[in-house]
């Protein structure tokens, strides 16, 4: 993420630290910039160009957003390269190489969490394990302190009991639940709410109620919003349906209305058909600049079982 901070000096600060060799950009090895150039995601985002700049570091007028589920640690994988401790640099490498002002993870146990914690530089964390605490898996926000201010952050539990700590709803077989932080932007003083979440896999009463709820609370927010994570449902389903009686569209769909080849769980092996149910939405406080679903791979294996899905939004209006 240190490369971020350096696109956002002005001028005569990028000058100096061309010519004064000062800038992160030569500490970096040869090495290090070859892994971010050769990594490249699976739909390709419009010239950089069509991208406002501001000389103020934290002024841009887009805001890059991804949710990614890391698979959680403690699974016992078929092939020992999919353990965690053999793939969490690849984890970092992609999460570091994809630039995000805000990040959503999903399936992240406290470990995980304070692995990420430690290797994202410049990052704060909200959220709880599911289990209440440190205990079960995350769905966290990460966001770019030099870039916002947290006003506010919460949780709550995809239940019939919200606010009760660890509750199941419905016909879910795992405590599921959402997390969400309130931002403001350093610089222009716009402020808005990203909610992080993962679905239930079997029950589908339990992901309809989800969509239900968190939507309601969303609808409820007077701020811009962006809803990221696991929904465990595809594009066609009556959840996203739901999600989009709320107000909330599919970023990925703005970007590319007519993409087929949209999977975003791999399996491991890049694989690419199946359905869309990783997803970033947005209400109508944001237009979408561009997105991507990113299938980057180490030595012919994805970082997790899932595919991150970026998106590039901006203030509507700015």
């Amino acid at each position: 993420m240190r490369l971020r901070s350096i696109s956002h000096r002005s001028v005569s600060t990028a000058l100096s630290v061309l010519f004064g060799c000062l800038s992160l950009a030569c500490m970096r090895s040869p090495g290090d910039v070859a892994r971010v150039q050769a990594a490249e995601p699976v739909e390709s985002e419009p010239d950089s160009s069509a991208e406002a700049t501001s000389e103020e570091p934290g002024a841009d007028a887009t805001l890059r957003a991804a949710t990614f589920n890391i698979r959680y640690a403690a699974a016992r994988e078929r092939d020992a390269r999919d353990q965690w401790t053999r793939r969490r640099g690849h984890v970092l490498e992609t999460i570091e190489a994809l630039d995000l002002d805000v990040l959503c993870v999903q399936e992240a146990l406290h470990a995980q969490m304070r692995f990420l914690r430690g290797g994202l530089e410049g990052y704060a964390a909200v959220g709880q394990g599911r289990e209440g605490g440190k205990r079960g898996e995350y769905a966290a926000i990460f966001y770019r302190t030099d870039r916002f201010r947290e006003l506010d952050h919460g949780s709550f539990w995809l239940s019939e009991t919200p606010e009760k700590t660890a509750s199941v709803g419905w016909d879910a077989a795992l405590t599921r639940m959402v997390t969400w932080v309130e931002l403001e932007d350093r610089a222009t003083g716009r402020a808005f709410r990203a909610w992080c979440t993962h679905f239930d896999h079997r029950g589908e009463i339990a992901r309809l109620r989800s969509a239900e709820l968190l939507g309601a609370r969303v609808a409820a927010s007077a701020l811009p919003d962006l809803v990221l994570g696991d929904l465990n449902a595809g594009e066609s389903t009556p959840v996203l349906a739901a999600l989009a009686a709320e107000g909330l569209r599919d970023t990925f769909r703005d970007a590319h209305p007519g993409a087929t080849e949209v999977g975003t769980f791999g399996g491991w092996v890049g694989r690419t058909g199946g359905a869309k149910i990783d997803h970033v939405l947005a209400d109508d406080g944001f237009e979408t600049v561009a997105a991507s679903i990113d299938r980057r791979q180490f030595d012919g294996r994805d970082p997790s079982d899932h595919f991150p899905v970026l998106a590039v939004v901006r203030f509507r209006g700015e």
